[in-house]
């Protein structure tokens, strides 16, 4: 059993993500079972290629009441939607034009 959180930490976003898929791709070949989380949306798509490979995601629902908590829910495929973390800032009452200057940055 093999659990890896957040493998290419405190790299460069390409550092990061091609450490994360060479450690992956020797992992996928071996008898390991793997549980990895990770935030390079473009992993799970690459690693797809393996056939005992499966995609799980940890969809979040937030509360209204309270703008921090969020429930988790593991549900197999793709993320729905990567901008959480937006979402979060702007319940957490940063400025609105942090907000607006965050979205555009995210969708370039």
């Amino acid at each position: 059993l093999v659990m890896i959180d957040e493998l290419g930490r405190s790299t460069t976003a390409v550092e990061g993500m091609a450490i994360c898929r060479a450690v992956c791709d020797e992992l996928m070949d071996s008898a390991a079972t793997v549980f990895l989380t990770t935030h390079y949306l473009a992993l799970p798509p690459a690693l797809s290629v393996h056939p005992n490979c499966a995609r799980v995601v940890l969809s979040a629902t937030q509360s209204e009441e309270t703008a921090a908590q969020q429930r988790y829910k593991a549900t197999s495929g793709a993320q729905a939607e990567p901008l959480y973390g937006i979402r979060l800032a702007e319940r957490m009452g940063l400025p609105k034009d942090i907000i607006r200057t965050a979205r555009a940055v995210a969708a370039e």
